[in-house]
């Protein structure tokens, strides 16, 4: 990988999260969690600096982007918090789908949450590849799960790909969440849950 994401640049437990192939035009992404030691601090309040990194069908490095996330909603840290891209799909056109997540445990788990939201890109369709110029996003879907006394759907996705086309055009897209091994207490275990999304 480039030496700017060298194990010495990665935050802790964010590295290398989301992985996706382009078949169309033979080239791997993928990114980090959240931004490099070199391009900011971990779970900063104005967001994370990302670098997406291609590969051709070789695991040789060809072309970088910078991606900017939204800002964290909450700067509460509650007993876990997570945010960051934890997923990415390429979709027939070159374009890419990236997921970014923020999720917050609550000190006593009721009032914890996760948001999620979709942004499209388009890495190959940038006119001039500007080393250091965000690319544009464009928001597909966002949803919040939850844990309280009346919603108990907590759920936090961190795998994504393409599913089957449907019969009348629309593609889908699959979600799965990652239960951390039913993490919760005597009261409440997480779940995996897979979600279906059309487009």
């Amino acid at each position: 990988v480039p030496a700017a994401f060298d194990s010495n640049h990665i935050h802790n437990n964010y590295g290398f999260e989301p992985l996706t192939y382009d078949a169309k035009n033979g080239l791997f992404w993928s990114t980090t969690e959240q931004n490099t030691k070199s391009d900011g601090e971990k779970n900063a309040p104005s967001g994370c600096m990302l670098r997406l990194q291609s590969y051709n069908k070789e695991g040789v490095p060809v072309n970088q982007y910078i991606y900017h996330t939204d800002k964290p909603t909450t700067k509460k840290k509650g007993s876990t918090y997570a945010f960051g891209v934890s997923a990415m799909t390429a979709l027939e056109d070159g374009s890419l789908l990236l997921l970014e997540r923020e999720f917050y445990v609550a000190p006593r788990y009721i009032g914890s949450w996760v948001n999620h939201r979709i942004y499209r890109i388009n890495p190959l369709g940038e006119t001039v590849q500007a080393k250091e110029t965000p690319l544009k996003k464009e928001l597909v879907t966002e949803f919040k799960t939850t844990l309280n006394l009346l919603s108990q759907n907590l759920a936090n996705y961190e795998g994504m790909c393409l599913g089957p086309q449907l019969q009348d055009g629309r593609r889908t897209l699959l979600l799965i969440s990652d239960s951390q091994d039913n993490y919760g207490n005597r009261l409440y275990k997480m779940k995996d849950y897979i979600q279906v999304i059309t487009f």
